[in-house]
């Protein structure tokens, strides 16, 4: 009976796992440079570009 105890003690009382740091892991790339040129007008509309 002693024995039950003493193992199911022992099996809780395991060593925690330490996760290693994430800032090793991280590597941070810049953006690349994109422009974006939005044009609003009634002229180049879905349709008028579709029917071209």
């Amino acid at each position: 009976m002693t024995m039950v105890i003493i193992d199911a003690f022992h099996a809780t009382s395991a060593s925690p796992v330490i996760a290693p740091e994430r800032s090793s892991q991280v590597t941070r790339k810049p953006y690349p440079n994109y422009k974006v040129i939005v044009l609003d007008d009634d002229f180049n509309t879905f349709q008028h570009v579709h029917d071209c």
